[in-house]
């Protein structure tokens, strides 16, 4: 049974569906956000929100990612996580540099800032050879006077 570091998630159906299938894989997990109440916010009726039913709930600024970094130190001595995960987009950098630091399993700080900025994934394309979309951009960062009108790759 593995212990997950959940930082942030999305408020729809990701965030229903992961913290289940955490529990049901026999996991648990500790959520980390820095708005609580933004995920108090359910519609009339509804049951509480399920990142809510994880074993601990820690309020924290998740946009400091230095200062994130020493506080989840602490946590992590306390809690003992097996890994760091997000279901939200925007805090994948966070959650792989957190595993990172904390010498856990995951994808490498570096291959994320690679997927997330396209200059970096045009360039590793690049250095392994392979083929990728072209860009209006030239490689000195400045913008070429128009794009090309076809390309020898399928994009």
């Amino acid at each position: 049974m593995g212990h997950l570091l959940m930082v942030e998630s999305w408020v729809g159906a990701m965030s229903s569906l992961l913290p289940r299938a955490i529990r049901e894989a026999g996991h648990r997990f500790t959520f980390l956000t820095r708005d609580l109440h933004h995920y108090l916010r359910v519609p009339s009726g509804a049951c509480a929100h399920p990142l809510l039913a994880a074993d601990n709930v820690v309020t924290a600024e998740t946009n400091d990612v230095p200062a994130l970094l020493r506080r989840v130190e602490r946590l992590h001595e306390v809690f003992g996580f097996d890994g760091v995960i997000s279901s939200c987009d925007y805090y994948l950098a966070t959650a792989a540099r957190l595993a990172s630091h904390l010498g856990l399993p995951g994808v490498g700080p570096e291959a994320v800032e690679r997927a997330y900025r396209k200059d970096l994934t045009r360039q590793a394309l690049r250095e392994a050879g392979l083929p990728g979309p072209p860009s209006p951009s030239r490689a000195d960062g400045r913008r070429r006077p128009r794009a090309p009108e076809r390309s020898a790759t399928p994009w």
